[in-house]
């Protein structure tokens, strides 16, 4: 019997789906090589069915294996169909199904769990499937059940897009079973308490399917409510060997230890609590949520004692030396040990050589942008906690600047520290204690990265505080032709009581002769203009028609400076005094 190849096959199973291969049927099985080696066999025993349908690549060949197995090859021309219906039929008797796909453009149908997937069908034809492989995390809300999907680094140079989540709307009351597993619903005055949403019964039975909650016997070690600062609230933490799981009242997670890549323990300046910060890449994700940090904050004279599962010998002897049979001390401790331990992570503490001031650890109690935290100076970092957890590697640092608070009142107690990427962005950093400025600035330059300064010295008052000055000098501005408010007030009762004045100014003899006139003819009620004869009407007419100084104007008299509003004022004050008498 002859043997069957097709070239430029993709199989969906492999590390790097963007490569093609080699898949050829023979008498005994099938099996597929790739171009970088990698080799996928099949046995002729094990298949159970074939489906031919249309994918992103071509056309789609899918193979049912006896155990539950969906194995997928594409990139399929069209023209080759016939040739591997043949293949299949003369091979392995297998006759080639047809399968089509709604193409509706529907959002809404129904869910089939198979063994090894999800299907979701419009109008009774399959829209798309999820394998329980990509599933990370199950979570259920009010109508509502969240998929979380596994995800990945991509090889270098490959860019493709990647399912991150899938919600599904699913309103309704689902029957739950009894003991005895008969169907409780109808039962009268029990409906309420017996039955569930049927989001929360979807959610139960994927789980189950998908293997994504584990019997309890099986972890290593279980920790009741442990405090979480971010994702914020209490969660169980069951630890397995390849993974954890976070139980909480709404979410559930899952996180491998492989996305585990920082871990930091952190005492807490208050000498109260002390932080265990654990890095993850990826995040977890909460919805548009991303947490890549988690953050834990124990009391620290807590104490606890837990028993690890070590009955194994396989896991015996894989974290030998790491992990003890049981613990007993400090709650901070055990559990930073045990993560240590099934992670095989450093972790990381602050250096005991560099002390601040106001806390004396290597941390400093500063806000980033609203929240209030402290800053942690490590050896090859700087991270704020607790939220929004940010760590700044050193090498990421373009330029740190220091500069001051805005507000007057707080300026000579806190300054501001901006941290500037190299990426662009930058890290403010605000309501640093000023006493932290030396010690910080020291830190930096130690560690080589370039410091900023902008911080002014000791401004004076503002202008309009200034003038709430009681002091009895005439000061100038720095121009030196400028008075101050309270030295203008001052001047005015000395022009009018006929002192001389000290100013450098020289006097303006033309306006003190013509204000006579003009401010008795503008503001004397007794004033008369029947009497006067023609020289004076000449006099007043040649004053009026002066030069560019227009010094007969009375608007223009009041636009003058210190002087004019000091020789105006006593005339105003004559003519009050006028009208009082009469």
């Amino acid at each position: 019997m002859s043997v069957q190849e097709f070239d430029r096959i993709h199989y969906a199973g492999a590390r790097d789906s963007a490569t093609e291969g080699r898949l050829r049927f023979a008498a005994q099985g099938l099996g597929w090589k790739s171009s970088a080696g990698e080799i996928v066999t099949v046995k002729a025993d094990d298949l159970k069915r074939a489906t031919w349908l249309r994918s992103a690549r071509q056309y789609q060949l899918r193979l049912y294996l006896k155990d539950g197995t969906v194995m997928k090859f594409a990139n399929f021309a069209r023209d080759r169909h016939d040739e591997l219906r043949d293949a299949l039929r003369t091979h392995y008797h297998l006759p080639l199904e047809h399968t089509e796909l709604s193409l509706k453009g529907w959002n809404w149908g129904s869910t089939e769990l198979q063994p090894s997937q999800i299907v979701f069908r419009v109008a009774q034809k399959p829209l798309f499937e999820l394998p329980y492989s990509e599933i990370a995390n199950v979570n259920s809300g009010k109508n509502e059940v969240t998929l979380e999907c596994v995800t990945g680094d991509l090889p270098r140079g490959v860019r493709e897009d990647q399912l991150v989540e899938c919600r599904l709307h699913v309103p309704g009351m689902a029957p739950s079973e009894n003991e005895d597993g008969v169907d409780v619903e109808g039962e009268g005055e029990n409906d309420g308490a017996a039955t569930q949403s049927a989001a929360e019964f979807l959610c139960e039975a994927i789980k189950a399917k998908a293997e994504v909650g584990v019997d309890k016997g099986d972890h290593l070690v279980a920790f009741k409510e442990l405090p979480f600062l971010t994702p914020r609230g209490r969660y169980n933490v069951d630890m397995f060997p390849e993974f954890l799981r976070l139980r909480g009242k709404s979410y559930d997670y899952k996180v491998n230890y492989g996305t585990i890549t920082k871990l930091f323990l952190l005492p807490k300046p208050d000498d109260l609590h002390s932080y265990f910060v654990i890095g993850l890449d990826p995040p977890l994700r909460q919805g548009q949520t991303r947490y890549p940090f988690l953050v834990l904050q124990f009391v620290r004279e807590e104490e606890m004692s837990v028993d690890v599962n070590l009955d194994d010998p396989a896991v015996a002897q894989r974290f030998e030396g790491r992990l003890m049979r049981a613990y007993d001390g400090l709650t901070w401790e055990v559990v930073s040990n045990i993560f240590h331990g099934l992670t095989n992570k450093k972790i990381t503490v602050p250096p005991k050589d560099i002390t601040m001031p106001s806390t004396g650890l290597a941390a400093i109690k500063c806000s980033l942008k609203a929240n209030e935290g402290h800053l942690y100076l490590l050896e090859k970092s700087v991270l704020f906690v607790p939220k929004p957890p940010t760590l700044v590697a050193h090498a990421d640092i373009a330029h740190v600047t220091f500069s001051r608070v805005a507000l007057a009142g707080a300026s000579s107690r806190t300054i501001d520290m901006v941290v500037t990427l190299r990426s662009g962005g930058d890290v403010p950093l605000s309501n640093i204690g000023r006493e932290e400025h030396a010690p910080l600035e020291e830190y930096l330059r130690a560690k080589k990265i370039r410091v900023k300064n902008e911080l002014a010295e000791e401004t004076r008052l503002p202008a309009y505080l200034g003038d709430l000055d009681d002091d009895d000098e005439d000061d100038d501005d720095e121009d030196g032709g400028t008075r101050t408010r309270g030295a203008r007030s001052k001047a005015a009762p000395a022009s009018a009581g006929g002192a001389d004045d000290d100013d450098d100014e020289s006097p303006d003899e033309d306006f003190v002769a013509e204000s006579d006139s003009d401010v008795e003819e503008e503001f004397n009620s007794d004033y008369s203009s029947e009497g006067s004869d023609n020289d004076e009407e000449e006099a007043a007419s040649s004053k009026r028609k002066r030069g560019s100084e227009g010094k007969s104007a009375p608007a223009k008299k009041r636009a003058k400076g210190a002087e004019g509003k000091a020789a105006k004022a006593p005339k105003s004050d004559e003519y009050i005094d006028d009208s009082d008498d009469e």
